[in-house]
């Protein structure tokens, strides 16, 4: 977890964030699938293809990566395919882990190590931040660690014990059209055309890799 932190906040630093946000999420599930293949000898069916190609396929229209293709494959966007490898490496890790706790547990202890570790990365220009941050900065900080890091990934580790790395890690298809559809919501942002077309094309991604027989 501090390896894929540093290597994201980085990548937004030096890369695009929008073209990080889409990235790691459309290809998280394919270098989950492709470890699994690879480390557990597991061979893919015909559904997991088709899905992983129709997320791909959403990830590129999100992206539209008809207009941006050069920017996309930028250096600064390199580190978000750093933190995708890491990430699903954590995912396994995580799957392992539910063996010997529950998620909340492992997520308390992750995170406690994580800022251990990521304090050594920190130097003074950190505490200038904090000292200088307002009500809303720190309304966001809280929130940040609290709902999108704490909960949402403790979820995600449950999940991961229920139905193994491979499958949770689909369900990110859906990230990004839910962030662009709550900004539609809380922001009055309008939805461009291929921002619903990604949309769709990752639920469906989804529903194809997990539906039953």
């Amino acid at each position: 977890m501090a390896a894929y932190s540093l290597l994201f906040f980085t990548g937004l630093k030096k890369g695009l964030a929008g073209a990080g946000g889409v990235l790691v999420t459309t290809t998280t599930p394919l270098v989950t699938f492709l470890m699994a293949a690879i480390f557990s000898n597991r061979k893919l069916i015909t559904r997991e293809w088709l899905g992983l190609g129709i997320g791909i396929i959403g990830g590129c229209f999100l992206l539209s990566i008809w207009s941006k293709y050069d920017q996309i494959l930028a250096s600064g966007n390199l580190f978000f395919f750093g933190s995708t490898i890491v990430w699903a490496i954590l995912t396994r890790f995580t799957a392992r882990a539910s063996d010997y706790g529950a998620a909340p547990a492992f997520s308390l202890w992750m995170y406690l190590v994580c800022i251990i570790i990521l304090a050594f990365f920190q130097n003074q220009h950190l505490w200038e931040v904090l000292q200088k941050g307002d009500g809303l900065f720190w309304f966001n900080m809280i929130f940040n660690a609290v709902i999108n890091t704490g909960m949402a990934t403790t979820f995600y580790f449950y999940a991961t014990s229920k139905l193994g790395p491979e499958k949770t890690s689909t369900f990110i298809y859906i990230v990004p059209f839910a962030a662009a559809f709550s900004s539609l919501v809380i922001l009055k942002e309008t939805l461009a055309w291929n921002t619903i077309v990604g949309g769709i094309l990752g639920i469906a991604a989804v529903w194809v890799i997990n539906r039953r027989k």
